[in-house]
């Protein structure tokens, strides 16, 4: 009887144990599972944030400072220490703080004039040593080429980030005032601009087409080392492709029944004709 009593007390044990270890997750920090972005609003305190990639929650704070209608600076503090300065007239701001599922930290800031169209100074930055330093340089890529532009983050996956890019360039860099998507993908260290992934999503017109300024030539490929054929002037081309760099901005262009890359300073909108 004493045994029948000890089997049942042990067999009720042992399935209270079973049940208990069904409910047993092993712990796993978020920042390493998941991916996402977070606005930061600027002269806001915040105390629950991980800026510095470390795992510790950080008092940190965008503060501007206003000259005027206009802003002249936006200070970015990480408890408690100046980590950036930067010293431009703007009207408004755009600041996010960007995790990967790598658990890198990154800071997007936007600093822009008017419609928001007209950046002053955009770059992704990471936080090192005490201060946040550029990771990539916005400003650097499309001043080159375009008379204004406007990035913001599109979205964020796994260690991969994409942007919207609105341009509006003049008509001495093509005049191509378009809307683009660019994507930056975490590799050996940095952020590497995926450049096969550039995309043109349309034309302030809300079309893909353009037109050319003179003749010129179209390349089989974006070194342009191999001219493919001519483009008459005037001639239309539809484009359905786009490379962007910090020197030029390649357009892959149909005309007639052909298909080459050009330059896109070489053609223009019907817009403004």
């Amino acid at each position: 009887m004493g045994k029948s009593k000890f089997s049942k007390a042990a067999a009720a044990v042992l399935t209270v144990a079973m049940v208990a270890a069904l409910f047993i997750v092993p712990v796993i920090p978020a920042q390493c599972a998941t991916s996402g972005v977070t606005t930061v609003k600027p002269d806001t305190v915040y105390t629950t944030l991980d800026v510095t990639g470390n795992g510790k929650k950080d008092r940190f704070k965008a503060q501007r400072k206003k000259s005027g209608s206009w802003y002249n600076t936006l200070t970015i503090s990480v408890n408690g220490k100046e980590a950036l300065k930067i010293s431009k007239t703007y009207e408004g701001v755009v600041t996010k703080l960007i995790k990967l599922s790598n658990g890198k930290k990154y800071l997007f800031v936007n600093c822009y004039k008017g419609d928001e169209f007209s950046s002053v100074y955009t770059a992704l930055l990471q936080y090192k040593s005490g201060k946040f330093v550029k990771v990539t340089d916005f400003d650097k890529i499309f001043r080159p080429h375009a008379g204004s532009w406007d990035v913001r983050v599109w979205s964020v996956a796994g260690n991969t980030i994409k942007y919207r890019i609105i341009t509006h360039s003049t008509y001495s860099n093509g005049g191509l005032n378009g809307t683009y998507l660019m994507q930056y993908t975490y590799r050996s260290g940095t952020m590497f601009h995926i450049i096969a992934s550039d995309k043109l999503m349309y034309f302030e017109d809300g079309s893909r087409t353009a037109y050319a300024y003179n003749s010129c030539n179209a390349y089989t490929d974006t070194t342009r080392t191999k001219k493919a054929f001519s483009v008459p002037k005037g001639a239309r081309v539809t484009i359905d492709q786009c490379r962007i760099s910090s020197t030029r901005v390649l357009l892959h262009v149909k005309y007639g029944s052909k298909y080459g890359w050009i330059v896109a300073s070489d053609v223009y909108l019907n817009l403004y004709y």
